[in-house]
């Protein structure tokens, strides 16, 4: 990725836990910035009324962020500079914790050497380098596609209405980030994804969030409304793993062309039937389980934000997750996960309407803490 016009190329060195001395490996890798972009286009546009609201990732650059008490080559993290023609520049810090992900790939390869056990916690070190000379030249003589393929630049539809109205009517649900864009959800939309789950049973469900963007009138910044879900017709849903195909899409761009409110995807919703998890393990085998009456669906797999970072990259799309534990399968639990810093992070929301339910899941919601591999 190109920062202040250079090239750079990275790399993570993996180190036993607490003894920085103890080096395992090291591994070139080739981050994928595309959220970052995506991430801090999307927060300078949100703060800034004047900025037409285009979603362009080719406005920011993402470069290294030194650490200054290793000094060069080693990073502390990223900086995402947003710059756009006659708009201030903006910067944005991008934690070390960007590279979690890339690290533990790294890692496999030292489990399968003997270097570190299945389940150890590891320290590890970004550095970059400028690319050489000759690298670029060889790029530079590489035969080019025949065609290239770039986002057309369609202004986002953004009308102006008051936060400060809508919130008077909800419930604050986990904890809200002050620094965050505000995102609420009706009741409704809840009601109807509990009912889908407890139809499906045994198996994964999910659907899509549409809804719209608004800029508050007052303080200039944009906050999302949820105002329906759509179920995964045509899905193809299984006990830990729920599938959209071609058909899916299709189905919910004619359910919205058919509402006709110009609504447009904002996110998409999922279950984690964690409390049919152990149907299928015998009463002995559950009797010598470590894990039994533990398990628990309150978590983003890897696959699932995967699918995240194909299908919802912009910067204000959310994913709602309805998960259980595996011995209260009844009790629903939900919690919304949205894109901080370029990665996929718990977030809190307001639901609008919940004062007319009696028990709503705003009770049961918490910010939950992520384990992560340390970085040095």
């Amino acid at each position: 990725m190109t920062g202040n016009g250079v090239e750079y190329q990275y790399a993570i060195e993996i180190y036993k836990k607490g003894d920085p001395g103890a080096h395992l490996g090291t591994e070139a890798v080739l981050p994928d910035f595309g959220p970052i972009q995506e991430g801090a286009v999307f927060e300078a546009i949100r703060k800034d009324r004047d900025r037409p609201v285009v979603l362009d990732p080719e406005e920011c650059q993402v470069e290294p962020r030194w650490d200054k008490s290793l000094g060069l080559p080693y990073l502390s993290g990223l900086k995402a500079v947003v710059a756009r023609e006659n708009r201030p520049t903006v910067t944005y810090d991008i934690p070390l914790g960007y590279f979690d992900a890339a690290a533990r790939a790294v890692s496999s390869p030292l489990v399968e050497a003997g270097k570190l056990i299945v389940g150890e916690t590891f320290e590890y070190r970004v550095r970059a380098h400028p690319r050489h000379a000759e690298a670029a030249v060889t790029r530079a003589l590489e035969p080019r596609p025949l065609f290239s393929v770039k986002r057309g630049q369609v202004p986002l539809a953004v009308d102006e209405q008051s936060f400060a109205e809508f919130a008077v009517a909800a419930t604050p649900c986990g904890v809200e980030d002050d620094d965050q864009m505000p995102a609420l959800i009706p009741q409704t939309v809840l009601d109807e994804v509990f009912e889908l789950r407890r139809q499906a049973e045994a198996a994964e469900t999910g659907g899509i969030l549409i809804g719209n963007l608004h800029r508050d009138g007052d303080c200039g910044e944009l906050f999302l409304e949820v105002t329906a879900q759509i179920a995964a017709r045509h899905a193809e849903q299984e006990l830990t793993r729920l599938t959209f195909t071609p058909r899916t899409w299709a189905a919910v761009d004619a359910a919205i062309s058919l509402r006709g409110k110009k609504e447009m995807y904002v996110g998409w919703w999922h279950t984690h039937p964690s409390g049919h998890w152990c149907d299928q393990c015998p009463a002995e085998t559950r009797a010598k389980c470590t894990i039994a009456g533990k398990l628990s669906g309150d978590f983003f797999s890897s696959q699932d934000a995967a699918l995240h970072r194909t299908v919802f990259p912009q910067g204000f799309c959310v994913a709602l997750v309805i998960s259980d534990h595996c011995d209260k399968p009844h009790v629903p639990l939900c919690r919304l996960y949205g894109w901080r810093h370029g990665m996929v992070r718990p977030r809190g929301f307001h639901i609008l309407g919940a004062d007319a339910v009696p028990a709503t899941p705003a009770d049961r919601c918490s910010q939950k803490g992520i384990n992560h591999v340390r970085s040095l």
